[in-house]
């Protein structure tokens, strides 16, 4: 058997003693429906509003559209494209020469190993016997 009011909420008589019998607190946002042949469907409370918001919303975004002149908006995209590219490209200079006068400060690496620093670094006394 279709179902005529597909789109339409509503509640079984099952949910309502079951909602009756757990205090009727049920919020959630979906439900699950049993039909005569045994299936399971969810469907959302808010369908038909959520449905309107979309149609609403498209609506909204396709008279946007039509009032914007498209050159325009592909030069914007352009003007801000550059703008992003020349940034990038003073970013990009100002990290070489942070590079460079970091390695001019870095202190060379030392080639040896020297002992009696490291046991004064650590704390170690020498003791001689």
């Amino acid at each position: 058997m279709e179902n005529v009011y597909e789109d339409r909420l509503y509640v079984s008589l099952d949910e309502l003693c079951f909602n009756a019998e757990n205090g009727g607190n049920n919020m959630g946002r979906m439900s699950m429906k049993n039909y005569d042949d045994d299936t399971k469907v969810f469907k959302s409370k808010n369908l038909e509003t959520e449905r309107r918001r979309r149609e609403k919303l498209s609506a909204r975004l396709l008279k946007l559209r039509s009032l914007m002149n498209k050159a325009t908006i592909v030069d914007d995209a352009i003007t801000y494209i550059k703008k992003l590219q020349d940034k990038v490209k003073g970013l990009c200079q100002e990290l070489c020469e942070m590079e460079a006068t970091s390695e001019e400060i870095a202190e060379p690496k030392k080639e040896g190993f020297d002992a009696a620093e490291e046991m004064k670094k650590w704390g170690i006394q020498v003791s001689l016997i």
